[in-house]
């Protein structure tokens, strides 16, 4: 079986899951990505993995996101005939203004009709949402006390499922039936990102009624354990992109958009724990318009391996308090 590793029960909003062994690099998925809502905080993807000699994988992801993973691969295992290509990960805020809203897109093939037997059988209800088919997911009762939404997992076609809360998955759906297309906000962000990156995430500043000061401890304390120069930065940023190149080095890109007092009073080589380089490679998607920005700074971090190693082990080994 795949081996996942996330640490559980950090108090933080983000937080990485580490993953054993990664996939070479692949563009995201645009069956996914068109399922995707305008407006999402978080989405991020990964390819899955599969090569154990590779080093662990990062991403950043929400708490409600790694039970999704989790319940997908117990729902699933089931399933002889299940593949996994692509994940996507998405989080956005509900009417409260919360960030409670999540799913999990994932493309491969899936044997729908072995899944939802075998969960019905667990006890999850069956129901339809505009003719698809969908599970009903009560919380589980391992999950009781961190997570209580009812959720909807639904195939498409054998090659696409999804699965999270019901008003991000019925605006999947949505999505889906209607044929929509990709957003181009996403698209555009995605494309400043080149092609050989093996993990990808974008990330959008919560709305205002968000604890911001919550949100930009999490991410920093993230970040600056890898560089503190570039999380200084990430607190004050409104918009920030990153993508993992895993070769002999680690290779970290970035881009960050924020208020240009905060860009310009940052030094070209003030990034000078880790070598900063441009981009090289073809961008992740093609890309849409790529006008310049003074607001916005865009750089490669390249670590040696040893030293992202540490900078994973300090991240699982840390609780980073948020009060």
């Amino acid at each position: 079986m795949t081996r996942f590793y996330a640490r559980k029960g950090l108090p933080m909003m983000f937080f990485p899951l580490i993953l054993g062994g990664i996939t070479a690099a692949a563009s995201p998925d645009p069956r996914l990505l068109s399922l995707v809502p305008p407006g999402a905080q978080l989405v991020a993807g990964i390819s899955a993995p599969s090569i154990q000699e590779q080093p662990d994988n990062f991403v950043l992801m929400t708490q409600n996101n790694t039970v999704d993973m989790e319940d997908f691969f117990a729902l699933t295992g089931a399933d002889d005939e299940r593949t996994i290509h692509q994940i996507v990960f998405v989080s956005a805020t509900s009417t409260d203004g919360q960030l409670n809203e999540h799913s999990l897109l994932v493309s491969g093939h899936f044997d729908q009709l072995h899944v939802f037997k075998s969960a019905a059988e667990g006890g999850a209800a069956v129901t339809d949402y505009r003719s698809v088919p969908i599970l009903v997911i009560q919380p589980l009762a391992r999950e009781r006390g961190k997570l209580h939404d009812v959720r909807w997992l639904a195939i498409l076609d054998s090659r696409v499922l999804v699965f999270g809360t019901i008003s991000s998955t019925r605006l999947e759906l949505d999505r889906y039936l209607e044929h929509s297309r990709t957003d181009e906000t996403l698209l555009r962000r995605l494309a400043h990102l080149r092609s050989k990156d093996q993990t990808w995430c974008v990330l959008s500043a919560p709305v205002k009624n968000l604890s911001l000061p919550t949100w930009r401890q999490e991410i920093y304390a993230v970040l600056a354990k890898l560089n503190p120069e570039l999380a200084d930065l990430a607190q004050s940023g409104n918009e920030l992109e990153f993508g993992l190149y895993y070769g002999r080095r680690v290779e970290f890109e970035y881009e960050l958009t924020s208020a240009s007092t905060v860009v310009r009073r940052v030094r070209p080589d003030s990034l000078r724990q880790s070598p900063v380089e441009p981009a090289k490679s073809a961008s992740l998607l093609p890309a849409l318009d790529k006008a310049g920005d003074a607001n916005t700074r865009h750089g490669v971090i390249v670590v040696s391996m040893s030293r992202y190693n540490t900078w994973l082990a300090e991240i699982r080994g840390r609780r980073i308090p948020v009060d």
